[in-house]
């Protein structure tokens, strides 16, 4: 049994030798690379019990090498994420007002300019607010404080709305046509 796992580590050796001669060209030998399993400072049964220093620094400098990699790539997908979901948030809410106003035959205004966020209103009343920003952990601009959807689902007001929606790096924008549109 020993026989074997003195093969298993030689095997290691050797194969994580290959692997380093390969990316990095000669300048390295194999006695100088390979585990010598005689000579180490062993328990009376011959095998290793630990790693040596050198072995735990190359994976940790390996390790950190990927994360350094791996992290801004991660943090900008989560960015790109949170702001899809505000904008698709943000359309939905859009295109319920839009709903609302045709199907109860009455104006609906939508404010974005509240504290509290957006607000979609009919005359005085308060049909539901939302603060999508916070909710998302987003910010919003938007080229008008309001708008408004007609009776028969046409926004009013002389142009165009765009609102972008933004999170470091990743952006997205939202538009709403003179007829009501919304994309």
């Amino acid at each position: 049994m020993q026989d074997f796992k003195r093969l298993v580590v030689w095997h290691n050796a050797h194969a994580l030798f290959l692997a380093f001669h390969r990316a990095f060209g000669t300048g390295l030998t194999a006695t100088a690379f390979r585990v010598r399993l005689g000579a180490c400072a062993c328990r009376s049964s011959g095998m290793r019990t630990g790693m040596t220093i050198v072995e735990l620094i190359v994976v940790m400098s390996m390790t950190v090498a990927l994360m350094a990699i791996a992290i801004p790539h991660g943090l900008l997908m989560l960015d790109r994420i949170s702001v899809h979901a505000a904008a698709g948030d943000l359309a939905m809410t859009l295109s319920s007002a839009r709903e609302f106003a045709l199907a109860s035959r009455a104006s609906v205004a939508v404010d974005f300019a509240t504290p509290s966020g957006l607000r979609v209103r009919r005359g005085s009343d308060v049909l539901f607010s939302r603060n999508i920003a916070s909710a998302h952990g987003v910010e919003i601009t938007q080229t008008r404080d309001s708008i408004a959807f007609g009776p028969v689902g046409l926004g009013y007001g002389a142009a165009n709305l765009s609102i972008v929606v933004r999170r470091r790096a990743a952006v997205e924008t939202v538009f709403v046509s003179r007829l009501g549109r919304v994309r």
